[in-house]
């Protein structure tokens, strides 16, 4: 466990690439946001809109962090042979929580003040749905939650990581018991303040729309993000056979069942995005079918339509085959896809 790997040269390499697609990025953000000002001459929705891409971008690396963080209690929780080889990614990854802690106290302390309409003075004045919610949709609350959040999460992370250390250097095996525990009762306290989380930060930007299934959709879209980039790296170390991702490591077993689980979190978040929207066709209500008729046109309604295609039904396919669970540089293909 405390042995230093050194990753294949293409991994190696992505670091690099990072750093400069980030230069990129803010060198982008600041020349269209002088060009947009310079046009439009409206500091105020350039900033709001700008605080809207940083929000974005949050939501989908804090999604890593958390799906690593769901898979490191479920591993700990069923002690399952899938797991062994990746858990300690799993745990590399929940590590980076109090990262993107520190990443979201911007938001706390600006941005939900222009990107969340119930977070803008006088929001409930005119608008009697954010007056009624007023008591627990403010920034007041929504800060204290979602310190409550993540205090959580790295605690639980601190605690199960270092009892697995633990165990490494004693062999006690009631160590690996006690963490099953832990593990049990937090991957109930994960999905829950999974839920409220992205209800918190993602939902209520939709301030009348609401989906009782939402939660559960970002919990399968963690896992979506955390297993795949696992297995990538998994498979790419074994293919370049960097130790300790050895043939008595990284099985033909273990394989097969990583491609089960990424065929399975596929399919579970296909049916619940179909629910959803099921749902609110068969109700047929105005406050709930807004949600839809937004994405329905213009640009949205093809951005729409390649998620079915290329998150679906091309995964889906490509996983059912026994073959691409085997080859290691198949599965690559399909956790990169």
């Amino acid at each position: 466990m405390k042995q230093k790997q050194t990753l294949p040269a293409g991994l190696q390499r992505l670091g690099s690439i990072g750093t400069v697609l980030g230069i990129i990025g803010i060198a982008g953000l600041l020349i269209g946001a002088t060009l947009y000002r310079a046009s439009m001459g409206d500091g105020a929705s350039i900033e709001r809109t700008i605080w809207q891409a940083y929000l974005f971008g949050w939501l989908l690396w804090v999604s890593f962090s958390l799906g690593c963080f769901g898979f490191l209690l479920l591993q700990n929780m069923v002690v399952g042979s899938w797991g062994h080889p990746i858990v300690r990614m799993f745990e590399a990854g929940a590590r980076t929580l109090p990262a993107l802690f520190l990443l979201f106290l911007p938001i706390m302390f600006r941005g939900q003040y222009l990107i969340y309409p119930w977070a803008q003075p006088g929001a409930g004045l005119h608008d009697a749905i954010l007056r009624h919610r007023a008591g627990y949709m403010n920034p007041a609350a929504f800060d204290i939650r979602a310190v409550f959040y993540f205090a959580l999460w790295i605690l639980l992370t601190s605690y199960i990581t270092s009892l697995s250390r633990k165990q490494d250097e004693t062999g006690n095996p009631e160590l690996a018991q006690w963490r099953t525990n832990v593990a049990s009762i937090g991957f109930v306290l994960y999905v829950v303040s999974v839920t409220f989380a992205f209800t918190d930060w993602a939902m209520t930007l939709e301030p009348h729309w609401y989906s009782t299934i939402y939660g559960a959709l970002f919990v399968i879209r963690q896992g979506l993000c955390a297993l795949p980039l696992v297995v990538y790296i998994v498979t790419k170390m074994y293919a370049a056979n960097k130790a300790p991702y050895t043939e008595e490591v990284v099985t033909i077993q273990a394989r097969r069942d990583w491609g089960n689980l990424l065929l399975t979190l596929v399919m579970v978040w296909a049916y619940f995005s179909l629910s959803q929207w099921l749902i609110i066709w068969s109700g047929n209500l105005p406050d709930e079918i807004d949600f839809y008729l937004k994405r329905f046109n213009g640009s949205w309604l093809y951005i729409g339509s390649f998620i079915i295609a290329f998150q679906f039904f091309v995964p889906f396919t490509a996983l059912l085959s026994g073959k691409t669970k085997r080859k290691p540089a198949l599965l690559t293909k399909a956790a990169a896809w």
